[in-house]
């Protein structure tokens, strides 16, 4: 009988051990934080907001271009006044000299819009991503994520050994559970702001 009662403590003991194992690995498992992936390239995508700051870069550009046009118009018009006078004349030299200028100007003023469209578009993605920063923070601290991670696709096959390269240099996350993916999340809070 003394041996029955010691089986018996042992199986006991046994089975408490392991709950208390399983209890305290579970506990680990919850304490080791959560973490979660977001797609940039998908919310630029994707985003309403995204396409109306790409829509009114587009719209500066179109307004860009026909400020240009109307120069190389203006350019045409004088050329072609030129052609109808006589070369070495008073009025031709003159309408030379305009065209010359408004050449001049021509090239200047593509200069500046370029430099303002460039500046545009990086002020753009500059809000643009700063408006995803906050949506991903706003969403981690409401979920209790603690790690946010950018799941960049890789498009295979690549372009070029340099893309290749690139890309593979740049692209940490390797594979993620799609649970783990909260950029529709993102894109919603980044839309609604």
């Amino acid at each position: 009988m003394n041996k029955k009662i010691i089986m018996l403590l042992i199986v006991v003991v046994s089975i408490l051990s392991v709950a208390l194992f399983t209890n305290q690995v579970g506990a680990a498992s919850d304490d080791a934080g959560k973490i979660a992936v977001v797609s940039i390239p998908k919310i630029m995508a994707q985003s309403k907001y995204a396409a109306t700051m790409q829509e009114q870069i587009v719209e500066q550009k179109d307004a860009s271009m026909a400020e240009l046009e109307k120069l190389r118009t203006q350019m045409e018009a004088v050329r072609a006044d030129m052609d109808t006078r006589k070369a070495g004349s008073a009025e031709h030299s003159k309408l030379r000299r305009e065209l010359i200028e408004k050449r001049a100007v021509a090239e200047v003023q593509k200069e500046y819009l370029q430099e303002e469209l460039m500046l545009q578009n990086k002020q753009s993605m500059e809000q643009l991503y700063a408006k995803i920063l906050e949506a991903v923070r706003e969403i981690a601290q409401a979920k209790g994520i603690e790690l946010v991670l950018d799941s960049d696709e890789v498009q295979l096959p690549s372009p070029s050994v340099n893309e290749l390269t690139m890309m593979i240099q740049t692209h940490k996350v390797l594979h993620y559970a799609p649970s783990l993916d909260i950029t529709d999340e993102v894109i919603k809070l980044v839309d609604s702001k």
